[in-house]
């Protein structure tokens, strides 16, 4: 009888121990997956703001595009002496340039020192 208990005791101990280590694997793989959602959440969430910034660059560059399109048809228009920067002016003469040769017409640029001279076509 003395033997049996002690076999009993052994075997209760052993089952609380499986018992326990699985807690542990269980509770350790549960912190484990919701670790890795928090961090897909905030890949996600990370991922959509960036697309939300490009989503709206590119419309205010549309919108700024469309506008300045829109200001000025013709090709060559006179820009006024320190009224824009050379860069600004440079881009807007790439634009009507592209422009020009998407449709098909001669490129006319002004000449950004005298903009009241003659207009060179390319």
């Amino acid at each position: 009888l003395v033997l049996l208990s002690g076999d009993a005791s052994h075997a209760r101990e052993v089952a609380q121990q499986n018992l326990q280590k699985s807690k542990w694997s269980f509770e350790e793989n549960k912190n484990r997956r919701s670790r890795d959602i928090r961090e897909r959440q905030q890949h996600v969430k990370i991922r959509e703001q960036k697309i939300k910034k490009h989503e709206r660059i590119d419309k205010e560059r549309r919108k700024v595009l469309s506008t300045a399109d829109d200001f000025s048809d013709s090709i060559a228009s006179p820009v006024p002496i320190g009224g824009r920067n050379s860069q600004q002016q440079i881009a807007d003469q790439e634009r009507r340039i592209s422009k020009s040769i998407k449709n098909g017409r001669p490129i006319t640029i002004a000449r950004a020192t005298d903009p009241g001279s003659r207009k060179d076509q390319v």
